[in-house]
C-alpha cells in the first residue's frame, strides 16, 4: 500500500510532467498546422453527398477526454471553424492534472455516410517529446466520439453542443 509520502511524491512528479506537457502543447499550437499534418482519406463519392444534407460542425463542443494509458481525465472544449470542403481547423482546449490547461490545433478531414454520421479524422505532431497525435471519431445525433492516440498513449473524448 502507497505511503501518503510516496503518493505526494507521485503526485509532484505527475504535475511536474503535465507542466511540461502543457508548454509544449501551447508552443505548437503557436506553429500554423499545415496540412502536410492531416491524416488524409478518399473523399466521399458523390452519390453519399447527393443523398445526405450536410453538416455543420462550427461552432463550440464541450465534453470530457480521458487517458487509457495513464487514467488522466479532465474537461474538454473544442472551436470548429471551416478550413474548406471537408475540411475542419479545431482549436482545442482542456484541463491536465485538474489545474494545468493545454491548447492546441488540427485540421481534422470530415468523410460524411449515407446514414449522415459524419467521421473525422487527422493527426498533428505536437514536438519531439510528445509525437504525433491521431484523432478518429463519428459525429451523429449533435455528440462527438473519438479516440486519439500516440506513440506513447492513447485514450478517447466525448463532446457535444
Amino acid at each position: 500500500m502507497p505511503t501518503p509520502k510516496s503518493l505526494l511524491s507521485h503526485t509532484r512528479y505527475v504535475c511536474v510532467l503535465a507542466t511540461f506537457f502543457s508548454i509544449n502543447v501551447i508552443m505548437a499550437a503557436a506553429q500554423e498546422t499545415s496540412l502536410s499534418d492531416v491524416a488524409h482519406d478518399s473523399p466521399a463519392t458523390s452519390a453519399e453527398s447527393d443523398t445526405v444534407a450536410p453538416v455543420n460542425l462550427a461552432g463550440r463542443w464541450r465534453g470530457t477526454w480521458h487517458s487509457d494509458s495513464t487514467g488522466h481525465k479532465g474537461p474538454m472544449q473544442a472551436n470548429f471553424r471551416c478550413a474548406g470542403t471537408g475540411r475542419w481547423e479545431v482549436v482545442f482546449r482542456g484541463r491536465f492534472c485538474a489545474l494545468i490547461p493545454f491548447q492546441y490545433s488540427a485540421v481534422l478531414q470530415e468523410q460524411t455516410s449515407a446514414d449522415g454520421s459524419v467521421t473525422l479524422s487527422g493527426s498533428r505532431n505536437l514536438g519531439p517529446l510528445l509525437g504525433t497525435f491521431h484523432f478518429r471519431g463519428t459525429v451523429s445525433g449533435g455528440r462527438l466520439n473519438a479516440r486519439w492516440w500516440s506513440k506513447k498513449e492513447s485514450g478517447s473524448f466525448v463532446l457535444s453542443r
